[in-house]
This record gives C-alpha cells, sequence and structure tokens, in this order.
C-alpha cells in the first residue's frame, strides 16, 4: 500500500523510470481512510450537527492529509485544493447528520 508520504516518493520515483512509457498509475485513499469515511458518516447519523467537525474519524483524516502535505512539501495551491475538499468533506457530514 501507498499509505505514507515515503511510500509516494518511492513509487514516483519507479514511475519515473518509465517515463518513456506514459505509465498509468491509479491510487486508493491512503492508509485507513476509506474505513474513516465509512465510521465518519455513521457516526454522523448519530451526531448533533455541532458535533460533527469533532469526531474522531474525521479529525484522523484531516491529519493524516495535512502531514502528508507538509511532507511531500506540496505546493500552496494544491496545498488549498486539498484542504478546499477536506472542508467540504466536514459541511457533507453535517449534513448527513441533519437528515435524521
Amino acid at each position: 500500500p501507498v499509505a505514507s508520504a515515503e511510500r509516494m516518493k518511492q513509487v514516483a520515483k519507479i514511475v519515473c523510470l518509465f517515463e518513456e512509457e506514459a505509465p498509468i498509475v491509479v491510487l486508493s485513499a491512503m492508509g485507513k481512510t476509506t474505513n474513516n469515511l465509512i465510521i465518519a458518516g455513521e457516526l454522523a447519523v448519530e451526531s448533533k450537527s455541532s458535533e460533527v467537525k469533532d469526531l474522531q474519524p474525521l479529525r484522523e483524516i484531516k491529519e493524516l492529509h495535512e502531514r502528508t502535505l507538509d511532507e511531500l512539501q506540496i505546493d500552496e495551491e494544491t496545498r488549498q485544493e486539498v484542504m478546499d475538499l477536506l472542508e467540504e468533506l466536514g459541511q457533507l457530514l453535517i449534513g448527513v447528520s441533519l437528515l435524521k
């Protein structure tokens, strides 16, 4: 699995070795992100909208992505795009909490 910034760097080096062949790389969610998304959705259904931003799985997703952005020294524009998506995720989970 490519679950850390270090592994991403290793994979990028391997892919770059085959640049002339125009490789296609397919990635899935990092670490336990998929599990955390499912758990966050389940918890959001049971939570008040004001509690959603403090859900542990949501915090773990944000922390993993922020740490990875830092470790990979991602440019500010891309960092902002990721942060905007994480904010959207929080808003989506608030919406889920309001559906009950």
